[in-house]
């Protein structure tokens, strides 16, 4: 849902900023004032220092932001939030910049003790970490996989004992590591992709017996750990780059406690924030419209798209355009007869309408994402493309 007079655009880099973003955000109440805050790696700024943001869900930057670090580079970085102290009032930031260590950070941008932790390389890509309190005591240990290393980390900065394993080199690309007990013993182990094959280690960094696992080509993801056939043990799923899904038994049982952090940023949500795999205790099946029908022709366009919505009992409010930046482009009142930049009329009486969508010249060529909106909820999405 957009920010009213943003028309969806949330974040723009600072003025001089360079480069892409290769990462997605993490969402959490970071600083305990009860309102999400939004955390990413951006784009080195004029001076080509790495930055590291956290925004308010107002869109402003919070108190002591952004982060930044001479030489850089988070603009891969996908950060983990969890709670790295005895402090359970706020939360802290795990981040690894690509070329120039690994980062925790406290809520207000402060960098910790101990850290930055050198010696692990990430490809430009994407850069993968994960959280877990392993030995319990509430305060969670730091699990970083790199393109040289894998490794547990302290709150302080210091290994755990075995740890960091060497187990590949820098034209090897490693994937976000998975946590959960697939060896059966009741304590969790380590799950990492690199290259085309999926390790395993118990936390005192032995292989787990018939590891690695092969594919016949690169690993790109995280191995996702679930009982996904229901019968009360943890199977690990993952694609790999020849197009195939992988599904592997591992005869572990499966527990309420069993998995901790089961997928790519900890949980299906991708919040990057430990301990929201445990929130839902169970998934409620949501009746959806099977009434529902949109269809958008000729698709591409060049004029004018017809948006054609059988909706049968639902009441739909309005069809919303959005542009591939996630900019709104138009608002089409379903409910109008007539218009700028529409046209809409009934088709029959059986809840079917039609809006007729010109966006004029000002519009560039591209992907454009038609979405219909019932009781103020998008019910439905379709693309649609432009061609000038």
């Amino acid at each position: 849902e957009y920010l009213a007079g943003s028309d969806g655009l949330f974040f723009e880099p600072e003025p001089g900023a360079t480069g892409n973003f290769w990462n997605s955000p993490a969402i959490a109440d970071i600083d305990g004032d009860g309102r999400m805050e939004l955390v990413f790696g951006g784009t080195k700024d004029s001076l080509g220092q790495g930055t590291l943001w956290v925004l308010k869900d107002d869109g402003t930057v919070a108190p002591g932001w952004p982060l930044r670090v001479p030489l850089a580079d988070f603009s891969g970085c996908n950060v983990v939030i969890a709670n790295f102290d005895s402090d359970t009032t706020t939360l802290e930031i795990l981040a690894a910049s690509r070329l120039h260590g690994v980062y925790l950070i406290s809520h207000d941008g402060e960098v910790l003790p101990g850290w930055p932790i050198s010696g692990y390389y990430f490809w430009e890509y994407g850069s993968y970490c994960a959280a877990a309190d392993f030995d319990g005591d509430g305060i969670c240990e730091a699990i970083i996989a790199g393109s040289y290393n894998l490794g547990i980390h302290r709150a302080d900065g210091t290994p755990l004992p075995g740890w960091p394993l060497s187990l590949g080199s820098s034209t090897e690309y490693p994937g976000n590591p998975t946590i959960g007990d697939i060896s059966g013993d009741g304590n969790w182990d380590l799950v990492y992709t690199l290259k085309d094959k999926i390790y395993a280690f118990d936390i005192h960094a032995n292989p787990i017996p018939g590891f690695p696992l092969v594919a016949k080509d690169l690993l790109y993801g995280a191995p996702t750990l679930g009982d996904i056939d229901g019968d009360g043990e943890i199977e690990i799923a993952i694609g790999c780059f020849a197009s195939l899904v992988y599904i592997w038994k591992t005869g572990a049982p499966n527990s309420s406690r069993a998995i901790a952090w089961p997928t790519m940023k900890g949980n299906f949500a991708r919040t990057g924030k430990y301990g929201d795999h445990w929130r839902a205790s169970s998934i409620a099946e949501v009746e959806l419209p099977q009434t529902l029908k949109v269809s958008v022709y000729p698709n591409p366009f060049n004029s004018a798209v017809n948006i054609n919505v059988e909706s049968g009992e639902l009441q739909v409010e309005s069809v919303e355009i959005f542009d591939i930046a996630g900019r709104r482009v138009a608002e089409l009142d379903i409910s109008a007869t007539s218009g700028k930049g529409r046209t809409t009329r009934e088709i029959d009486t059986d809840a079917k309408k039609q809006v007729v969508w010109t966006p004029g010249d000002s519009l560039p060529s591209g992907i454009y994402l038609v979405r219909i909106v019932s009781d103020g909820k998008t019910i439905a999405a379709k693309k649609a493309v432009l061609l000038r």
